[in-house]
């Protein structure tokens, strides 16, 4: 396990590869449908199955959106 929040818990299953288990799959369904509209974006991590309550993507070092903005980085607005 690499992560857990209130929609649920993230693993890594392989080098390139992470699965975050939604713990309701209207979650899993909602943020399967943003990233696949997303996925032109170079900052968004590649997407690759939305299941009944998962989602598997592309694995990503670093720190997530919200550790980032902590720490007083910015996104842009456009």
């Amino acid at each position: 396990m690499i992560g857990k929040g209130a929609q649920g818990a993230v693993f890594k299953v392989s080098s390139d590869k992470r699965v975050k288990i939604c713990a309701k799959p209207e979650f899993a369904a909602k943020e399967g449908n943003v990233l696949k509209i997303a996925q032109e974006s170079p900052t968004i991590p590649r997407f690759y199955e939305v299941g009944h309550n998962y989602i598997i993507m592309e694995y990503l070092e670093g720190p997530t959106l919200f550790q980032y903005l902590e720490s007083g980085g910015s996104y842009p607005k456009n």
